[in-house]
């Protein structure tokens, strides 16, 4: 599966932050799940479970969400990064359920969630430039060694099944 993310949030670095990080990039997604089967007269229900490995293709520092968080989390008034990062694929579990009903004999409706969580790391590395007003502007190295993005969430997904000319 291709996802277009608009952004990804960050785990494992040295302040909190509640917004996207990096993006938007193309993710490649690639489930391997078990799933249990329990078949109705027109309708089916599947039960979920597995991993997955993901990849985020032309991936980009969100630079001013970056200089934001640096900024509250160093005490300045102004802060300016020159940032490069290194792109690691991500793996993790998902869990989930899909509804299928039928509408007809040849198509059904398929409504599915999965819950995910994985991570991919991605060191950033570089330096800030930054201080408060009235100060003397500092130059600091940027070194998120342990940055990893966050690939938790829900993925909701409805869809239209073709079911071959009759029951499944």
């Amino acid at each position: 599966t291709l996802y277009r993310m608009t952004g990804m949030g960050m785990t494992g670095l040295p302040f909190q932050y509640d917004h996207s990080m990096v993006g938007p990039n193309f993710t490649a997604f690639v489930p391997a799940e078990l799933v249990l089967q329990l078949k109705g007269k027109s309708a089916q229900l599947d039960l979920k479970a597995g991993g997955f490995g993901f990849y985020g293709f032309n991936q980009h520092l969100i630079t001013g969400n970056w200089d934001r968080a640096v900024r509250s989390w160093k005490g300045w008034d102004v802060a300016n990064g020159d940032l490069s990062f290194s792109n690691h694929p991500g793996y993790g579990w998902q869990a989930g359920i899909e509804l299928t009903v039928e509408i007809s004999r040849q198509f059904g409706l398929s409504f599915e969630v999965n819950y995910l969580a994985g991570q991919a790391k991605l060191p950033v590395r570089g330096s800030y430039t930054g201080g408060v007003v009235g100060g003397t502007l500092m130059t600091i190295p940027a070194d998120f060694n342990t940055g990893k993005i966050d690939f938790t969430g829900l993925e909701f997904s409805i869809g239209v099944m073709t079911l071959g000319g009759g029951r499944r």
